[in-house]
């Protein structure tokens, strides 16, 4: 065990150097995680008061919006920290960007491992009406686009309006990684909008997993006890409300993470509403301390939209995860029989028929949201 922390923690290193390497042959660049490609100037533009959103020669017609709430993001994000004062809009001004024209060659927004997300995203410095270009295979390449230009967006306290910085810019770029997943993390108090803010520029750093002992570590360097982090990071042993979930959700989409892996039940909880067993909720920590069925759907579906998952309308997927036989104790405070015996809880009694009974109910009748659960111990 010892062995495989110290080896998981020199790989996160390792991946840290690689990133901090590349970022060096780009100095003065802010922009995370840093792209494949990048070529940008000194220059700078004023983001037009009426910046819109084209889609002239794409092939996809965003029939649920999916690209369109993307945008609405992006001007929430970059207008959102202060006033905007200066009413300069449309004009002929060669200093203003008027827009940005999205193309996206596949008009398939089916999300699944692997997807092409990459993307291209060009801002000139100058014209007579200038646009933003975005290019990408897919959908959701174009949202990971939209994050980046964001990231070039800054508030001028001078001219009190939004300024693109380092035009012209081009960027090209796709990730290193196809599965770039996050668990749930639970802090004490305060301290979680802290890290969810810190997740958003760093957590790229551990590339494919982020090792326990690295990511301690990076805590401590952030200055949050070392109490904070739990040695597994889920609900199951700490309950987090909705909002706090949707957060994650759109910090991973800042950072451009794809995974969002939920350890739902576990030993501690079983806080999940399962229709064909009532009772197995009983295992929850407390009557408030539970999710229904429309709660998990909230989680990952836009409801405005009920055809579609939240998450994957920022371009991530959602991992469940339900434990059989063993971390399954929580299971039998609603079903005892569950349990070998008062005295031994765990694992669930394999030589049981109705232990396989609830399992195949769960596992089989498990809510078409819930994309994927699998079996451990």
């Amino acid at each position: 065990m010892r062995k495989i922390i110290v080896h998981s923690f020199i790989l996160g290193l390792v991946f840290q150097l690689l990133d901090i390497h590349d970022a060096l042959e780009i100095k003065s660049l802010n922009v995370w995680p840093m792209p494949e490609s990048v070529d940008y100037g000194v220059g700078s533009l004023y983001l037009s008061t009426e910046f819109e959103l084209k889609t002239e020669g794409s092939k996809y017609v965003d029939g649920y919006g999916i690209l369109k709430d993307g945008f609405l993001r992006l001007i929430d994000l970059v207008k959102g920290l202060h006033v905007i004062e200066s009413q300069v809009s449309n004009s002929h001004s060669p200093s203003l960007l008027h827009g940005i024209n999205v193309v996206i060659f596949s008009p398939n927004d089916e999300l699944q491992y692997g997807v092409n997300e990459s993307y291209k995203l060009s801002i000139p410095a100058n014209g007579e009406r200038v646009y933003a270009s975005l290019e990408a295979q897919t959908i959701y390449g174009a949202l990971h686009g939209l994050q980046t230009f964001s990231q070039f967006c800054y508030f001028n306290f001078t001219s009190r309006m939004v300024e693109i910085l380092q035009v012209p810019l081009t960027i090209t770029d796709k990730p290193r990684f196809f599965y770039r997943g996050l668990l749930i993390v639970k802090l004490l108090g305060q301290m979680v909008p802290k890290l969810v803010s810190e997740l958003r520029f760093r957590v790229i750093a551990f590339a494919f997993v982020i090792p326990f002992l690295a990511l301690h570590m990076h805590l401590v360097h952030l200055g949050l006890p070392p109490r904070t982090l739990d040695s597994r990071l889920d609900t199951s042993r700490h309950y987090q409300s909705l909002p706090m979930i949707k957060k994650v959700i759109d910090s991973m989409a800042y950072a451009k993470l794809n995974v969002l892996h939920w350890h739902i039940v576990d030993t501690q909880s079983f806080p999940l509403e399962i229709p064909s067993y009532p009772k197995m909720w009983e295992g929850s920590y407390s009557i408030s301390e539970r999710y229904t069925m429309a709660d998990a759907a909230e989680i990952v579906r836009q409801v405005t939209y009920p055809s579609y998952f939240y998450a994957q309308r920022r371009g991530i997927n959602v991992l469940s995860e339900i434990d059989v036989p063993g971390h399954a104790r929580s299971w039998g405070t609603g079903y005892p029989s569950l349990w070998p015996s008062t005295d031994c809880k765990e694992p669930l009694d394999v030589s049981n028929e109705f232990t396989f009974k609830v399992i195949d109910g769960i596992l089989s009748g498990r809510p078409h949201f819930l994309i994927e659960a699998f079996a451990s111990d």
